[in-house]
């Protein structure tokens, strides 16, 4: 029996205490957001992680390396994968976004949330994301039991 414990991390973030995290200027579509956040490290090795994240009203594209779940704590906003519908998120909602993709967002107002990501994604899902001929391969290995 292993004697390793789980540890519990226990932050709540206000609104004084996210630091300034300005939006890349060529991805500002309209208006000018003003995006806070505070990162928040779960291992030791700092592959997993989280952040808080909050913005203001403007319309931008946000470009994703790396998969994301994200969780709305307050105000909404408008998401548009590429060739995709709009989307409302509102408090409470839960959402994954593929890396290696952009997604127009589109704040209305503000928007606050808590994004988890992994950044060290495994080098046979980083090439599947990125290349078709390997997200069969991948999907095939899968199939007949391999693991990729």
């Amino acid at each position: 029996m292993s004697s390793t414990q789980p540890f519990v991390v226990r932050s709540v973030a206000s609104d004084d205490d996210l630091a300034p995290a300005p939006i890349d200027p060529s991805w500002i579509i309209e208006g000018t957001p003003q995006a806070r956040a505070r990162r928040l490290s779960f291992s030791n090795e700092g592959t997993v992680g989280a952040t808080i994240w909050d913005c203001t009203a403007g319309r931008f594209d946000w470009h994703y390396r790396g998969d994301e779940i994200v969780k709305i704590l307050a105000g909404e906003v408008e998401v548009t994968p590429p060739g995709g519908s709009p989307t409302i998120l509102r408090e409470g909602d839960v959402v994954w976004f593929p890396g290696n993709q952009v997604v127009r967002w589109h704040v209305r107002e503000y928007v606050k949330k808590l994004q988890m990501d992994n950044t060290q994604a495994s080098l046979p899902r980083r090439i599947a994301h990125r290349v078709p001929f390997a997200r069969k391969l991948v999907r095939r290995l899968r199939a007949v039991g391999g693991r990729a």
